[in-house]
């Protein structure tokens, strides 16, 4: 991820709305974190007044001192207990912020209230800062705020209370720069480092969410190609290459079966005069009409297809030329009851010719060629009629 898009001081991202997705990501771990370091410091203050018991006594400046730290303990623990039950409060700076001024405010106080612990106190201020840097999760200008309170505050009143040579002041100024360096310097690297990390993963979930919607559109689009490949787009039907592969995958399942297997072809009668008559256009609305009341009419295992111009062929699995028949007669009947056309009202026949598979057949190219003899026959016959292919004695059904 570039530099640039991070704030070189603060370490925060440069695009606000980023910012906010960064935290809102983040809220679980830094509630969690928040409750654990309250937790933490509440302890620690706590303990820290037999430290002081043991300096001052049963003086009023123990119980002042007491009185700092369980107020701070009860608001560490109180903001704990609320961060858990409203998380969003964590992403606020406010609350943080009163209780960590209460523990600055009490920190800085112990200097003039036990001056005896001077040198342990140097110590403590320094603690006190890595926490503030390391500990605590907020943001690093907050940190770098406190921090500097509580050190600047610290060289104010020594130098005001006089407990150290002037001399000395440098020394000590210099000390606590160190420290708030490493802290901040320290605290900067981690928020640039979560922040880097937050930005690859986004960058990758946004790469899969891409690669997902490329994934699905290949396979839209190979559908798509599919289903063009293998329909008729002016009837929604198989195509003749389709059907023909169809046909003879029933093929092959007829002779693992041993069932028979019938092959209808459908002409529509005088279709050319409809082209030429009423025009291409409802030409094509009568093919579709006609697809349409072929699938009404059959079972779903069978297989139609637009085999070209105003010819149809189904494939029947399971049907032995004779219920072939029947069936095609129904179709017969019903295109010659129907009006086809959205306007124009037009009454048309249809000519079907029935063959079935014979056994011994290895290919559909004799039942196909059986059922266009039969058709044309009909057709010379008159039209508007079924014919069955003649059958051998040798029966119907498919090889074995």
């Amino acid at each position: 991820m570039p530099s640039r898009t991070l704030n070189p001081l603060s370490g925060e991202f440069l695009d606000p709305a980023r910012e906010a997705a960064y935290r809102e990501a983040l809220l679980p771990e830094t509630v969690g974190q928040l409750r654990i370091a309250l937790l933490i410091l509440a302890a620690i203050y706590l303990l820290l007044a037999f430290v002081d018991y043991h300096a001052l006594g049963s003086s009023p400046a123990f119980t002042l001192l007491l009185t700092l730290r369980a107020s701070f303990a009860l608001a560490c623990l109180g903001l704990a207990f609320v961060c858990g039950w409203r998380p969003r409060l964590a992403l606020r700076s406010l609350p943080l912020n009163l209780v960590l001024g209460l523990l600055v405010v009490s920190a800085l106080l112990l200097l003039p209230l036990r001056p005896q612990t001077l040198d342990s106190q140097l110590a403590a201020v320094m603690a006190l800062t890595f926490t503030l840097y390391l500990l605590v999760p907020q943001r690093v200008p907050w940190m770098l705020a406190w921090a500097l309170l509580l050190g600047l505050g610290y060289l104010a009143l020594l130098s005001q209370l006089r407990l150290v040579p002037p001399s000395r002041l440098p020394l000590l100024a210099l000390a606590l720069a160190v420290v708030n360096g490493v802290g901040l310097l320290s605290a900067l690297r981690l928020a640039r480092l979560h922040r880097r990390q937050f930005a690859a993963l986004q960058a990758e979930r946004d790469a899969n969410r891409r690669m997902q919607e490329e994934n699905e559109t290949r396979r839209r689009l190979e559908g798509e190609l599919r289903y063009l490949a293998q329909t008729d787009s002016l009837t929604g039907v198989h195509n003749r290459r389709w059907f023909l592969e169809l046909a003879r995958q029933e093929l092959l399942h007829a002779q693992r079966r041993h069932s028979p297997l019938s092959i209808c072809l459908i002409d529509l009668d005088h279709f050319k005069l409809v082209n030429d008559s009423l025009g291409h256009a409802v030409g094509d609305e009568v093919l579709a009409q006609v697809s349409r009341l072929c699938r009404k009419e059959l079972r779903a295992c069978d297989v139609l297809g637009r085999l070209g111009g105003e010819e149809f062929g189904i494939a029947m699995p399971d049907t032995p030329p004779e219920a072939a028949f029947w069936v095609a007669e129904r179709l017969r009947s019903r295109i010659e009851s129907t009006r086809f056309g959205q306007n124009a009202g037009l009454k048309l026949s249809a000519t079907l010719g029935i063959s079935a598979v014979r056994v011994g057949e290895n290919d559909l190219e004799g039942a196909l060629l059986r059922a266009d003899q039969a058709l044309y026959r009909g057709k010379r016959e008159g039209r508007n009629r079924v014919v069955l292919a003649p059958c051998p004695s040798g029966g119907t059904g498919a090889a074995p």
